[in-house]
């Protein structure tokens, strides 16, 4: 049974015009898994991608901030969120902080250029806190 719904979702990767990589992982997971499954959580993803960081080993990295996406798919899937629509939130959400703080910062003669990390992140994290933005 699951090797034919695999087989569904294969071919319906392959037809699409655009791929839309969250998506796709969250039609993976509905294909390969019963409705109670999980797949190993986002905290053994994690641990592995620390592992991964420490070998320094770019593709290593990269396959594990992959299993870690997937894995965050597979989550919001049991929560019933649509990955795409929160990660494209969260995107926008960013940007407004952003243009936000650029503002504040211009507002206070600064240049976000010329800021320290730290100051950056001050500078953040007063917006950040700001209700409605």
């Amino acid at each position: 049974m699951r090797v034919d719904l695999l087989d569904r979702f294969a071919a319906l990767v392959g037809a699409a015009d655009t791929p839309v990589p969250l998506f796709d992982a969250a039609l993976a997971y509905s294909a390969a898994l019963q409705d109670g499954d999980v797949w190993p959580g986002a905290a053994a993803r994690r641990a592995e991608l620390e592992e991964a960081v420490q070998s320094g080993d770019k593709k290593h990295i990269e396959e594990e901030i992959g299993d870690l996406f997937f894995s965050v798919v597979n989550l919001a899937r049991k929560l019933g969120i649509e990955s795409e629509s929160a990660l494209a939130a969260a995107n926008d959400k960013f940007v407004r902080r952003f243009h936000a703080m650029e503002k504040k910062l211009h507002e206070q003669g600064k240049e976000l250029g010329k800021l320290s990390l730290a100051e950056m992140d001050e500078a953040w994290d007063a917006v950040k806190h700001q209700p409605g933005i």
